[in-house]
């Protein structure tokens, strides 16, 4: 379980892989953070959304590599492109690439909406006189 107490705390959370500190477990809100009325969804949607792993788009990923990949052949077969084993490589090929490309999109759209979650954490508690205009 990690523990933050205040707002400057959560900036270190990622769901990218190489930024990412291992054995964390799960988010836990305190102090500060744990006093705001929106606490127990603030900590909610941080543990969703820091455990999101980018699967589904990963998924529909494989799903139009495995589309592309018969459309390959549908064309290749009629126009006489490319023999069997070179059909087969190139459809397994292009099913892994789009895997990986989903995967990857999956994972940078989760980081990008747990920063998002964090800017609008931090914003919404930050200091009652940063809020009030300067006054010269």
């Amino acid at each position: 379980m990690h523990v933050f107490s205040e707002p400057h705390e959560l900036g270190e959370l990622s769901t990218l892989p190489f930024l990412r500190s291992r054995g964390r477990g799960r988010i836990r809100l305190t102090g500060r953070l744990a006093a705001d009325q929106n606490s127990a969804q603030w900590e909610h949607d941080l543990n969703r959304l820091y455990f999101a792993c980018g699967c589904d788009t990963g998924a529909k990923g494989t799903l139009i590599g495995f589309l592309g990949a018969v459309l390959l052949t549908i064309v290749s077969q009629r126009r006489g492109w490319f023999g069997w084993s070179s059909l087969i490589l190139l459809s397994l090929a292009l099913i892994i690439v789009a895997s990986v490309i989903g995967k990857l999109i999956g994972v940078f759209q989760a980081n990008s909406r747990l920063k998002r979650l964090i800017r609008q954490i931090q914003q919404q508690m930050l200091p009652e006189r940063a809020a009030a205009p300067a006054q010269h």
